[in-house]
This record gives C-alpha cells, structure tokens and sequence, in this order.
C-alpha cells in the first residue's frame, strides 16, 4: 500500500466518523461489560474449549438415538431364538457282564440287565399286626386332618375321655396301650357309657382301631363330616 492509498482510507475513515458520531456512554459501561465476559457461559463455547463435553455430548446423543433405532429392529427384524435341544448321553459302564443269553430278546436274541437297586425287589409282605396298626395309623391321620380342616369345632370340650381324643386329633398319631386298645375295640362299651364325651370317645376310637363307622347318637359330640360317622345318621 503507498501513500496515496493510506491517505484515502483516512479520509474515508474521517468522512465515517462525521457521519457516525460516537456515542455516548455510561459512566460504569466497562465495569458492567466486564462482569459479563467474566462471568458468561454457553454450551456452544464450552463445545469448543473442552474436549471432554464434547464426548460426553457424542455418547449422549448416541445413547437416545439408540433406543428407538433398537425397537424398530426388533419390531420389524424380530430376533430368532434358537430352542435348547434336549437329549441324553448313555451311561458307558456297560461291559459284557450286562448280557444274558437265557432271555431272548425280539430282535438281538440279548437283554441288558442293568444295575442293581433297592426297588427292583419287591417289599417284604407285611404281617396281620404290622397291617392292623398300618390301617389304624392311617385312620388316625385322616381323622385328624378332617377334624383340623372343621377348624376344631369341640376343641373347647373338657370331658377326660372325649379331650382325650382331640388331642390325638391335634398330634395326628396316638399312643395307646394293648388294654386300652382291647377297651376301645370293643363297640359294646360305646352304648353302655353314660355321658356323651366317652359315647363319643369310644365311637371314635372304636372307628380308629377297627374301622367300624358309628352314628351320630352313638357320637353325639360328633362335628359333622367326621369321618368315623356313617352316612345314614
């Protein structure tokens, strides 16, 4: 640039000024232009200044475009989920042993025996006693839970004989001796007893040892549905 030109742009500056006078401004202008650059924050600055924000910003948006991009591929790709394939592996502790020539099988001519167990053999027959006192537990256990199912309807009575029975009822076995079973066993002593608590203790008792139904005048403390009552009461 020579002479001619910087004096041209300085009186075009000076023609600028007369035709745009400064204005006026306020006593404390720079104080208060200070405290706002000072003090001034945008996210735009802060994009560019720090690194940082800038990630954070990139995972940010890629975490909500993330979501509906997923439902769209799975509405419209759904995802095939292959089914477990089940099956099994046979034993390999088969040996020669296993074979038996004297059962002829359809096919081979062969069966294969496998291992011995416990419930391949049959129980051992029970006797009469241990088959009596099978029936009875097993009666006791069902008029136990039906008397606990009628939510106890003559738990409150207080008769020796008859409290006797319901807190069998409550345990759900009883322990009785021979004697008592005999006395019990015996349907005569049920309709020869006075009160209604031992009529009704021995009807029970007498239906828990032999399995003989009674009605319900030879129980009167009866609840109803028991199951040592016959049906036509």
């Amino acid at each position: 640039m020579n002479l001619e030109e910087e004096n041209e742009l300085d009186l075009f500056a000076a023609e600028l000024r007369q035709a745009h006078p400064q204005p006026e401004l306020s006593d404390d202008f720079f104080e208060v232009l200070q405290t706002r650059v000072r003090h001034s924050w945008s996210f735009r600055s802060a994009m560019q200044s720090n690194p940082l924000i800038r990630v954070a910003a990139g995972l940010l948006v890629m975490t909500i475009a993330a979501a509906p991009v997923a439902a769209l591929f799975y509405m419209f790709g759904p995802v095939k989920v292959e089914k477990p394939k089940l099956g099994f592996e046979p034993r390999q502790e088969i040996s020669d042993e296993g074979w038996r020539e004297d059962v002829v099988h359809e096919k081979s001519g062969y069966a294969i025996i496998g291992p011995e167990d416990e419930l391949d053999f049959d129980p051992p027959p029970l006797t009469a006693a241990q088959l009596l006192e099978l029936q009875q537990a097993s009666r006791m256990a069902q008029v136990s839970q039906n008397w606990k199912a009628a939510q106890r309807p003559t738990a409150a009575v207080a008769e020796p004989a008859w409290g006797a029975f319901l807190s069998a009822c409550e345990e759900g076995a009883f322990q009785m001796s021979q004697a008592q079973r005999n006395a019990f066993g015996n349907s005569k002593l049920a309709s020869s007893a006075s009160d209604e608590a031992s009529r009704s203790a021995h009807a029970a008792w007498h239906w828990v040892l032999t399995g003989e139904s009674a009605t319900s005048e030879q129980a009167p403390l009866a609840w109803e549905g028991a199951p040592f009552l016959s049906d036509d009461r």
